[in-house]
């Protein structure tokens, strides 16, 4: 534990944090400026994993993360069920299916999350490799690749209609293309110098500033990066938490005091566990306040 990046933590806690915002029905505003919430934490990812050995090895790398992401999930799943249960109202078939497999639409609870987190657990070991073996320019032309590749990806979503195919290439290949770059980009920049920081960070406010410019002229309104570009992620959504989450990091020295309470590190260190326990919180603080903020 000592050998952590509290840095790291802070972000993880400010991301756990934007996450539970999403849950309490907040203003329309607060809602939209809030979504980097997930990118954020994908980004998180990418850092820690910037500075380690990562193997293929089903026992040693694939098993133990797996038992960390299902088990608090699908534990969380049962009591969630038994509760329906007790009240005599338990989910149509669909709906526990779409749950078991941890889908975003229609789903029990709010874990589609831990879907994200298992994709890109497939894909972490190729992805450090790759991302250790090239230059930070072969690196910026990985990524225009890659939202490309996304870009391709959801205009094919229209032409997969047949159930149950429609639903497996909406829950994952989207999922799993979009939520690779902030990872991506949390491996770059974990290692990057001053110069290659400033470079990114210029390259993600530029694609946010032209982006969400050129939507305001087209369409005479601002972006809507949730719900309609996050489900699943698509370009507007994934720029901008690309462009929050380089700002963060780039300020992680001014936002260093954080680390020095022991509160906000803490939930850094478990926003696993605290984002399972949010849901039940929150689901019972909808219903008993009428004030978001509280």
């Amino acid at each position: 534990m000592n050998n952590r990046n509290k840095d790291i933590d802070i972000l993880r806690f400010i991301g756990l944090s934007l996450i539970i915002l999403a849950h309490v029905h907040a203003p329309y505003t607060i809602m939209q400026i809030r979504c980097f919430d997930v990118p954020l934490m994908l980004f998180v990812s990418g850092l820690a994993y910037g500075n380690r050995e990562t193997t293929a090895s089903w026992r040693k790398f694939y098993l133990p993360r797996i038992k960390k992401l299902l088990i608090p999930a699908y534990l969380f799943v049962f009591c969630d069920l038994a509760a329906f249960a007790f009240t005599n109202r338990l989910p149509e078939t669909s709906i526990l299916l779409k749950t078991l497999f941890l889908c975003d639409d229609g789903a029990v609870g709010c874990i589609w999350i831990f879907k994200v987190f298992l994709l890109i657990m497939l894909v972490t070991p190729i992805l450090t490799k790759i991302n250790r073996r090239m230059s930070y320019v072969s690196f910026l032309v990985l990524m225009f690749f890659l939202f490309l590749l996304q870009g391709v990806l959801i205009w094919i979503m229209q032409f997969v209609t047949t159930a149950p195919w429609d639903a497996i290439y909406r829950e994952t290949l989207p999922y799993l293309t979009g939520y690779a770059i902030p990872f991506l980009l949390g491996l770059r920049l974990r290692n990057s110098d001053k110069r290659q920081e400033n470079i990114t960070l210029l390259i993600t406010t530029a694609l946010f500033v032209t982006s969400f410019g050129l939507y305001y002229i087209n369409h005479r309104a601002m972006v809507e990066p949730t719900p309609f570009y996050k489900y699943p992620p698509q370009s507007y959504f994934i720029i901008y938490g690309l462009f929050a989450s380089a700002i963060l990091w780039k300020l992680r020295n001014q936002l260093n005091f954080l680390t020095k309470s022991k509160t906000f590190v803490f939930i850094g260190q478990n926003t696993t566990w605290i984002y399972i326990w949010h849901i039940v919180f929150v689901t019972i603080a909808n219903h008993l306040l009428d004030n978001w903020a509280l």
